[in-house]
């Protein structure tokens, strides 16, 4: 995939994967892609934190946080599956510090391995305010034929 078809692929993650008017889940997550860089092979996916998701410590649950990674790097698993769908087939998370309520979580996500039958994807969580890293996460997904 060169520059250009990149540049594409990731203004139609914006333009109609990611507004796709989603019931459930993924829809109050509220994610939006902010950046993506070809050279990197990268994209950041930002998740604004809301009320719905703090524990009851008052931070944002950490499901909470292996959905907005799974989101991020399944969206990322996605655009390389060219369209297909995709299922998450492992997640490994390790957690850092917490994601404040009123805080906005940005998952930052690269391409470990495109391959024929797995997608390998790995990403960060950080703090949008602060720049602290908050968790990690790699995975692989794999492409599905309906």
């Amino acid at each position: 995939m060169n520059k250009e078809q990149w540049a594409k692929g990731m203004q139609d993650i914006l333009n109609n994967y990611l507004n796709q008017n989603y019931v459930g889940f993924d829809k109050e997550l509220k994610v939006e892609l902010d950046e993506y860089n070809y050279g990197e092979q990268s994209a950041v996916f930002i998740f604004k934190t809301q009320d719905w998701q703090v524990n009851e410590r008052g931070f944002i649950h950490g499901g909470i946080i292996a959905a907005m990674l799974d989101t991020g790097l399944g969206t990322l698993a996605w655009f390389l599956a060219e369209g297909k769908e995709v299922v998450t087939t492992d997640l490994n998370i390790s957690y850092i510090r917490p994601l404040k309520l009123g805080d906005t979580g940005a998952v930052k996500v690269y391409v470990v391995k495109n391959g024929r039958s797995l997608i390998r994807i790995r990403g960060e969580l950080f703090s949008k305010n602060t720049g602290k890293a908050l968790a990690s996460a790699s995975g692989a997904w794999m492409p599905i034929n309906e």
